[in-house]
């Protein structure tokens, strides 16, 4: 989870710090940029709404995992789309809401991991549990939002040029999506590889409960 938290945190920082750039430069439309905020926002509260059924049927863990690797397909599709301000505007607000499965149910995934860790040790450690998997979270924020602006000259993105080279263009395009995909690639992968926590181990999770 502390992977996930990581990951899942740059990516999201990337995005946020890198719209402007997006919908300024590459798009020539920035008052859509609050569109796309409020358009990720509405697709957070309908997965909000489905999402639980899908956990109760197919597990929790796998339903983030299918919603990032979804997210990562997300991602690619929408460099691959023609740049052009609505359907950029449709196909990114889709994979970060897809992706934003994880934030929506990170806590649940966190209150098994608190349990798990009672069976494992026979203590319960909770505020040091959260405490550490925040912290990764944080680590993640500052990870995201500096490496961002730290590969903008990388690209070849000139700060208050009138305009910007092609490449660098098509640079910005490349980070706005490529490093969410890899992000959220990771945490999939974190989840599918990393996480141990077995049926049975939540069998003796939920006799430990009782």
């Amino acid at each position: 989870m502390c992977i996930v938290g990581v990951a899942y945190c740059i990516q999201q920082y990337v995005v946020t710090t890198l719209q402007i750039y997006m919908y300024r430069d590459v798009l020539g439309a920035l008052t859509l940029m609050s569109v796309a905020i409020v358009l990720s926002m509405g697709f957070n509260f309908i997965l909000m709404a489905i999402v639980p059924s899908f956990s109760a049927r197919f597990g929790l863990e796998r339903t983030v995992r299918v919603s990032q690797f979804i997210s990562v397909i997300l991602f690619i599709v929408t460099f691959i789309l023609p740049t052009n301000p609505y359907v950029f505007l449709i196909a990114s607000s889709l994979a970060v809401g897809v992706g934003g499965t994880t934030v929506l149910m990170q806590w649940g995934m966190m209150g098994t991991v608190i349990d798990y860790n009672e069976v494992v040790v026979g203590k319960r450690t909770e505020g040091s549990i959260y405490g550490t998997f925040n912290l990764m979270r944080r680590i993640g924020q500052a990870i995201g939002s500096s490496a961002a602006v730290a590969l903008l000259p990388v690209i070849g993105f000139i700060p208050n040029a009138a305009s910007q080279t092609s490449a660098a263009l098509t640079g910005i395009k490349g980070l706005i999506t490529f490093i969410p995909a890899i992000c959220m690639l990771i945490c999939g992968l974190s989840i599918k590889y990393v996480w141990r926590v077995t049926e049975e181990d939540k069998k003796r999770i939920a006799q430990l409960n009782k």
